[in-house]
């Protein structure tokens, strides 16, 4: 409807009342501003309903290319992938590999003296018994440096023994994720298991540096255990040297050789 109709009414009509009252207080200057006035009322009353439809044809093809979408990619909302629990797991698992240094605060000269490595290795004991039958009390300061060698040695078998059926778990979780990747309908379901997917490799990735620490503290305190054993091999050399020079100029103030002939009778 054409938005000049409601005002021809409305003059129409208000003619129609003019014409029932009394002729001698019409006004036409002041009818002519009524009508006029409420012209422009309803033209602005057309005009905000024409926005209001303009607004709801928007939100109509809004929601139809939304809905369009939703057919053609799929609603991310409903995609799950079967994967994503078993990666959030892991994830979520605290790590068995300890640092370095708190390993080293836990050597225990003792239990280096008692350890047997699960029988692979005999233990040397907290004492010894001399040929004489005498008892004698090991130094555990010498053993410290053993000691932590085997705890780094065996936070190395501990992180192995947790990552190894981890790291089956993950390649199945991926295996299963590839094969459902493959199933995909939707675009929604692509980008989910590739988001699932990258994160299972990760996670994987994840054990190898997990053992590569393990590794690198068991060969750092390794070296440093033969850097010590070097130091102290060396020491006793200097040592054992200067005691003999000290030993043979003991001897010559000692034993001094004759250097005058011996008078035989």
């Amino acid at each position: 409807m054409n938005w000049r109709q409601p005002i021809l009414l409305l003059a129409l009509l208000a003619t129609t009342q003019v014409s029932h009252a009394q002729w001698e207080v019409f006004d036409p200057a002041l009818q002519i501003q009524m009508i006029v006035s409420t012209a422009e009322e309803v033209a602005k009353f057309v005009e905000m309903v024409g926005n209001q439809v303009k607004q709801i044809d928007s939100l109509r093809e809004n929601v139809a290319t939304l809905h369009q979408y939703v057919d053609l990619f799929g609603n991310p909302a409903t995609v799950i992938p079967a994967s994503q629990l078993a990666l959030r797991k892991d994830l979520e698992k605290l790590e068995a590999g300890v640092s370095l240094g708190d390993l080293l605060a836990r050597a225990d000269p003792r239990a280096a003296m008692l350890d047997g490595g699960g029988g692979i290795f005999a233990a040397i004991g907290e004492r010894f018994q001399t040929p004489g039958g005498q008892w004698v009390s090991r130094k555990p300061e010498l053993y410290r440096p053993v000691a932590a060698l085997q705890q780094t040695t065996g936070n190395f078998l501990e992180v192995v023994r947790d990552i190894t059926p981890r790291r089956a778990a993950l390649k199945a979780e991926i295996a299963r994720t590839i094969e459902s990747l493959a199933k995909a309908g939707t675009d929604a379901e692509v980008q989910k298991q590739t988001a699932v997917l990258v994160g299972l490799q990760a996670a994987l990735q994840g054990t190898e540096a997990e053992l590569s620490q393990a590794t690198a503290s068991a060969l750092v305190q390794d070296v440093a255990t033969r850097a010590d054993d070097r130091r102290q091999a060396d020491a006793r050399k200097e040592r054992q040297s200067a005691e003999f020079s000290e030993a043979l100029a003991n001897y010559g103030k000692t034993f001094q050789l004759l250097s005058a002939p011996v008078p035989f009778p």
